[in-house]
C-alpha cells in the first residue's frame, strides 16, 4: 500500500518529487511555472517603498511544449512584428522625384514579417524594479532565475541561457540562480560539480551573483533532507530582502495535491544512483521515518518527523 502525504516528510527539497520531475517529460516545467509565481509573492510581501516585483519573461527556454508535454525541436516561432516600419510625417505634402532608375524585379514575393521568439518557448522568472519617481516601472535590480534542465550544461539551451546571463550582469542586475536539479551540472564553473562526484558539492545550490561592487558568486548548498538556506538578497546600494527558500518550497508542493500524490514513501525515488552514497541514506532513513509514523497510526500532515539513529 503506498505512502503518501500532501505536506512535504523532508526537511527540505522532496527528493523523491525532483527524482520524478526530472526524468518525466514535461514535469519540471509544470513545477517551474507554480514554484516562481510563489517566489514572486513571497518577494512581494516583504519588499520595501520603491521596488515592486513581476513575474516576466525568464532568460531560460523551454523544452518540452507546456501543452503537450513533447519535446521541442525547432518549433517555429508565432509571434510576429514588423522589422522597419516607414511613416509618412507630411502625407499632404508633395516631395521630388527620384532619379531615373527601373527598379529591381523582386525574385520571390511574400508577406515579409520577422519571426521573433515565441513567449510560450519561455519560462518564468521573478524579477525586481526599482520604481521611478512618477510611479511607473524602473529599471531591473535583481533576477530570480529557478534554473531547468534544459538551460544546464551540456544540454541545448545553456549557450543561450548563459550569452543571456552575461548581459543582465553586465547590466549591474544582481543575478539569484535556484538550482534544485541533482542530475545536471552547475550553471558555473565555480560551483563544484555534484553529478560529477566533485569535492563540495551538493545535490541543491541558490547562487547569489553581485558584480557591482566586486565580482563576486555566493553559492548556498545544501544536501538531501537538510533545511533550506534563508538569503539576505540585494537590492539597489545597501538595500536587501531576506527569504527563507524553505517556506516558499513548502508552499508550492502543498499547494497542490499533485506533488504530495506522485510521492511514494515506501518506494525508492526513480534513478536512486544519481545520488551520492550520503544522500541515499538520507533519503532512506527519511523513508523509515515516514514508514514507523505510518505503522504507528500519525498524521502525516505533522510531519516531518525525526529521523531516529
Amino acid at each position: 500500500m503506498a505512502i503518501r502525504s500532501r505536506k512535504n516528510q523532508y526537511l527540505g527539497i522532496n527528493a523523491h518529487l525532483h527524482s520524478i520531475l526530472q526524468n518525466e517529460p514535461g514535469g519540471w516545467s509544470v513545477f517551474h511555472s507554480a514554484h516562481i509565481i510563489h517566489i514572486a509573492e513571497a518577494i512581494d510581501k516583504i519588499l520595501p517603498p520603491g521596488y515592486i516585483v513581476a513575474p516576466e519573461r525568464s532568460l531560460q527556454i523551454r523544452e518540452f511544449d507546456p501543452d503537450t508535454g513533447e519535446r521541442i525541436y525547432g518549433r517555429k516561432p508565432r509571434s510576429k512584428r514588423p522589422d522597419i516600419v516607414v511613416y509618412d510625417t507630411e502625407p499632404s505634402a508633395k516631395r521630388a522625384g527620384s532619379p531615373a532608375r527601373s527598379p529591381t524585379a523582386p525574385t520571390l514575393t511574400v508577406e515579409h514579417v520577422e519571426e521573433v521568439d515565441d513567449p510560450e518557448l519561455y519560462l518564468t522568472a521573478a524579477v525586481i524594479h526599482e520604481m521611478n519617481g512618477d510611479g511607473t516601472l524602473g529599471r531591473a535590480v535583481t533576477w530570480v532565475e529557478l534554473l531547468s534542465p534544459t538551460n544546464k550544461p551540456p544540454r541545448a539551451g545553456y549557450v543561450q541561457y548563459r550569452e543571456k546571463r552575461i548581459a543582465a550582469l553586465r547590466n549591474s542586475v544582481v543575478m539569484v540562480e535556484i538550482d534544485y536539479l541533482h542530475q545536471s551540472q552547475p550553471i558555473s564553473d565555480h560551483i563544484p560539480s555534484y553529478p560529477d562526484r566533485e569535492d563540495n558539492s551538493y545535490p541543491y545550490t541558490i547562487s547569489l551573483t553581485d558584480l557591482r561592487a566586486a565580482p563576486e558568486l555566493e553559492a548556498f548548498g545544501f544536501s538531501v533532507d537538510a533545511e533550506m538556506p534563508v538569503i539576505s538578497i540585494p537590492l539597489s546600494g545597501e538595500q536587501t530582502i531576506t527569504l527563507d527558500f524553505g517556506e516558499v518550497y513548502n508552499q508550492s508542493f502543498e499547494s497542490f495535491g499533485i506533488y504530495g500524490y506522485q510521492v511514494d514513501y515506501e518506494q525508492e525515488p526513480v534513478r536512486l544512483d544519481t545520488y551520492r552514497a550520503d544522500d541515499q541514506q538520507r533519503i532512506r532513513a527519511r523513508m523509515q521515518a515516514v514508514m514507523r509514523a505510518h505503522q504507528q497510526g500519525k498524521d502525516l500532515e505533522q510531519g516531518p518527523f525525526p529521523i531516529e539513529e
